[in-house]
């Protein structure tokens, strides 16, 4: 099973006499050994080097299965190739808060007045290590300022980038070489907010304290801190983070006043903290 690719070539410059009508084989792709193409979930990616500026492709596809029956032809492609822009250049990173923004230099010094006027923004591209740029940007439009800011990014993962300028040459948009790569690990700038809700209550078997589901969406846990009337200090209690809203202190005497102050602890490899939380008092029951 597999698919086989045709393609017709015409001048740009060339009259209409001298274009042909011919479509020549110049690719085939085996799925189970795909060696000149490559597969990425549903898409299968194939390569065309052997491209002329100012031409004009026609590309067609057929599949083929087990018996080597070939299917209706696919529908056709016009690819008009003309010379590629020169890419961005001073790429830099800045880590921002749970994000990482991108920005860089344009290359319009480089360019001539109709590769400018023909220019219709850029495309970036991310990677994580040991991985390869996908087939679609990380922008749903194409970006006509010099940065862009990733906030869909996993704390402590390590990304690259790669900005690629794109050009509407005849029609066909033509991305360009692709910049200098740049890299960043995501983290957090700012610790998280402080906790709400923190309640407390004796019971038979001890005192149970629960508060409020955190806002942000990387808190690894939360710390807990208890002071007794007769104490000074507020000092942990939890020997782990705790990962649950709740916590039974069993190690309370049911006739003393308590008091108890939460920080939440981010997911980021320095594991920043949130201020105490509004303190709570627990007074036993009468």
């Amino acid at each position: 099973m597999g698919f086989r690719i045709f393609r017709q070539t015409n001048s740009l410059g060339a009259t209409s006499a001298a274009c042909t009508s011919q479509f020549d084989l110049v690719g085939e792709i085996d799925l189970d050994f795909p060696r000149s193409s490559r597969v990425q979930e549903d898409v299968v990616i194939w390569k065309d080097e052997a491209i002329k500026p100012n031409h004009e492709y026609i590309y067609l596809v057929f599949a083929y299965n087990i018996f080597k029956g070939a299917s209706p032809e696919s529908n056709r492609v016009r690819v008009s190739w003309g010379s590629l822009l020169s890419p961005p250049y001073q790429i830099g990173l800045r880590q921002d808060h749970r994000a990482l923004e991108i920005f860089w230099e344009m290359p319009a010094h480089l360019w001539t007045d109709q590769e400018k006027a023909e220019f219709q923004g850029m495309n970036i591209y991310r990677r994580k290590e040991g991985e390869s740029y996908g087939f679609s940007p990380l922008n749903p439009q194409l970006l006509r300022e010099n940065r862009y800011w990733d906030g869909q990014v996993e704390l402590g993962q390590k990304y690259f980038y790669e900005v690629r300028p794109v050009r509407n040459f005849r029609g066909t948009l033509l991305e360009g070489i692709g910049s200098p790569e740049v890299s960043g690990i995501a983290k957090t700038v700012l610790p998280p907010a402080a906790p709400t809700g923190l309640v407390g209550v004796f019971q038979k078997d001890g005192l149970v304290l629960r508060w409020d589901a955190h806002p942000e969406p990387h808190i690894a846990g939360y710390d807990l801190y208890r002071r007794a009337e007769d104490e000074k200090e507020f000092r942990k209690i939890n020997p782990s983070l705790l990962k649950e809203r709740y916590f039974l202190d069993k190690n309370v005497d049911p006739k003393k006043t308590y008091y108890y102050r939460l920080k939440a602890i981010d997911s980021s490899p320095d594991r920043k903290e949130s201020e105490f939380s509004r303190e709570v008092e627990v007074i036993p029951p009468p």
